[in-house]
């Protein structure tokens, strides 16, 4: 593996270890990572480790909606675990 400086190997360091904590819990990394990073600026800091995969996985639904104004457009992204692991994301153009 070849990340030219320290601190980049440190970061992918910390983002291997995310996705193999991911499988070792059974959940999609991919599906847990974007719940995450768009929960991550809003989540308290002091219940920070409910966002690790294990905590994650057994919380009946992490995120409910996003809304995001696109210039005179507003969207309304609904995110939903439907089962452990599995996140359905739903789009509307309010």
């Amino acid at each position: 593996m070849f990340c030219w400086t320290e601190l980049g190997a440190e970061h992918v360091g910390i983002i291997q270890s995310l996705i193999v904590t991911c499988k070792m819990q059974g959940i999609d990394p991919a599906t847990y990572l974007v719940d995450v990073f768009q929960r991550v600026a809003v989540h308290p800091a002091c219940k920070l480790e409910e966002l690790t995969p294990r905590l994650w996985k057994g919380s009946p639904q992490m995120l409910s909606s996003v809304i995001e104004e696109a210039g005179d457009k507003t969207y309304v992204i609904d995110l939903k675990k439907s089962s452990p692991g599995v996140l359905t994301v739903n789009y509307c153009l309010k």
